[in-house]
């Protein structure tokens, strides 16, 4: 009869991952209750639902920049990039007058590219990711301004591209939603946990995975019955929590 045991340095540095997940839950739930505490509307339906427009983006922003903190490498030029994309998309549907998909196609297009660009030189000439794009950052930022122009903005009267950022789901359908993303989290976790145990992994006991699959389930729907008791949850929220749990 054999057994497989995890060699203890690895068993050590993931239990200090998992405690430094905790740690950031921990973290984020004092500076709720800390802000709740200053301010009575903080935790507030329509408050939380403005935040969650404001931080959309940077949201998405902060998925492709885990790709990359993933790989050891660093991108400062990831706001610039996205100003052209942004500016050049802006300038499709506002000034040229081409139709909202293409220009948001376009400006995917034009984001990929840079990327492409950037990542090319480090990799086939080997020059340091820091410096690539600390580079990129002061040239993208100077191609922006030509983009925008003198008056810093371009008003977008699109309507398909305004409601993105301003149109909610239906109450019936934003349940529909949080149900299926509890699935989603909950088997997730179920087959995780089967994979780490038939591999010889260390897992989550029973209790602490039958906790966690719960508090999944009581914050979702906490979340979703606060922000229907506003507007209802913005499908920026749906669309980023696609593209997080896609990557």
């Amino acid at each position: 009869m054999t057994t497989t045991t995890q060699p203890p340095a690895r068993t050590s540095r993931l239990g200090k991952a998992s405690l430094s997940s905790y740690a950031v839950i921990i973290g984020l739930a004092i500076v709720w209750i800390v802000f709740q505490l200053l301010s009575d509307n903080f935790l507030s339906s329509r408050n939380l639902s403005n935040l969650v427009l404001q931080i959309a983006v940077l949201g998405t922003l902060s998925v492709g920049m885990v790709m990359v903190l993933i790989i050891g490498e660093i991108d400062l030029s990831v706001g610039a990039i996205a100003g052209v994309s942004a500016g050049s998309m802006a300038v499709l549907v506002s000034i040229l007058h081409y139709p909202a998909w293409v220009s948001i196609v376009a400006a995917l297009v034009i984001g990929a590219l840079i990327g492409l660009i950037h990542g090319t030189v480090i990799t086939a000439i080997g020059i340091p990711s820091f410096i690539v794009t600390l580079a990129g950052l002061l040239i993208w930022e100077g191609v922006q301004l030509a983009i925008v122009g003198d008056g810093g903005q371009i008003g977008i009267s699109n309507l398909f591209i305004q409601g993105i950022a301003s149109t909610y789901v239906p109450l019936g359908l934003g349940w529909g939603l949080a149900a299926l993303a509890f699935i989603v989290v909950a088997g997730q976790s179920l087959i995780r946990r089967r994979r780490r145990l038939r591999d010889g992994l260390p897992v989550r006991s029973t209790l602490l995975t039958v906790v966690f699959v719960a508090v999944v389930a009581v914050v979702t729907a906490a979340v979703t019955a606060l922000l229907n008791s506003y507007l209802g949850i913005p499908w920026v929220l749906v669309f980023l929590a696609a593209l997080v749990f896609g990557f």
